[in-house]
């Protein structure tokens, strides 16, 4: 499978320059129709940047939070390659991803200070895949996440000796998957944590339509790599300006 790669460096803010990045590819991918893949490769920080928080005003903390939202309403599979130690702005980047490469030197670690990690929605996204109780030490005490402990709690999916080629199985594994609808599907997974099986049920009506409806050779909404249509309750809309 064809992909654009972005690098994110661990422990480091969210730069002018990575913004800058992630959302050209994100518009690429929006635009283009074509199937690809998202590659964030996550390259590992010193451990001690993960003592203080990446941020400096809320603008700027709003901002990042709105393209990882867009990131995971994407229309494509999402990969995170990781080695070192992870924190800040690329902790949460990991979050977004749909399936988690890393090497054995891998620590997951939140960023924050001596009193608590810092506040940002990787703790949502943290208590929603993993649950509340292996989600707590991460959160409130910023315990640093091992390689292997972190595929035993599910935060990540293997650890590779070679990340190159574990990269490349993942992409062709997903190439001869013929991946659809990958946003549509992702959209109604991470909703299950919350969403009321009465209310989920249009959504997933729609989804079903829309396969039957490609299978038969009609697809009523185009490109699968559109993003899904953002909901009118979506926290999103409400986020400060």
């Amino acid at each position: 499978m064809p992909e654009i790669r972005v690098t994110v460096a661990s422990g480091q803010p969210a730069t002018t320059e990575l913004i800058a990045a992630l959302t050209a590819a994100c518009a690429e991918i929006e635009t283009s129709g074509a199937q690809v893949a998202l590659v964030l490769r996550i390259v590992g920080a010193p451990a001690h940047l993960a003592d203080s928080p990446s941020w400096s005003n809320i603008r700027s903390v709003n901002r990042w939070e709105r393209l990882l939202r867009r990131i995971e309403r994407l229309g494509v599979p999402v990969l995170a390659v990781a080695d070192g130690v992870c924190t800040g702005p690329a902790a949460e980047a990991l979050l977004v991803a749909d399936h988690r490469v890393v090497a054995a030197d891998f620590v997951f670690q939140l960023d924050g200070d001596d009193a608590a990690a810092w506040p940002s929605m990787a703790i949502h996204r943290l208590g929603q895949q993993l649950g509340v109780a292996a989600a707590r030490p991460m959160v409130l005490f910023r315990t640093a996440v091992h390689a292997r402990e972190a595929v035993a709690v599910g935060l990540v999916d293997e650890v590779a000796e070679d990340l190159a080629a574990a990269e490349r199985a993942v992409l062709d594994g997903w190439y001869k998957s013929a991946l659809t609808d990958v946003g549509i599907r992702r959209a109604l997974l991470l909703e299950s944590a919350w969403v009321s099986p009465e209310v989920a049920l249009g959504a997933h009506l729609a989804a079903c339509d829309r396969t039957l409806r490609r299978a038969a050779g009609d697809d009523p909404a185009g490109s699968p790599s559109r993003p899904v249509p953002r909901r009118a309750a979506d926290p999103e809309s409400i986020s400060p300006q």
